[in-house]
């Protein structure tokens, strides 16, 4: 999900946006495993731990100048 959004978002002058695009997905992420965990809380320590066991992956603003030529 994340790559395709970054592949038609990901245009010049929009890096901010994919940013804070990135962070509600991880608040998103973070609010279903508090929902489906055994555990009372899952503080950001912890979601931090698992987050870099499984990483998103980052978004990058393509380069749109060789295409202009």
């Amino acid at each position: 999900m994340l790559r395709g959004h970054y592949a038609y978002f990901g245009i010049p002058g929009n890096s901010t946006c994919l940013g804070r695009f990135r962070l509600q997905v991880m608040k998103a992420w973070r609010r279903v495993l508090l929902r489906r965990s055994q555990w009372p809380k899952l503080s950001w320590e912890r979601f931090n731990v698992i987050f870099k066991v499984y990483p998103m992956p980052i978004g990058h603003v393509r380069d749109w100048r060789h295409q202009m030529a």
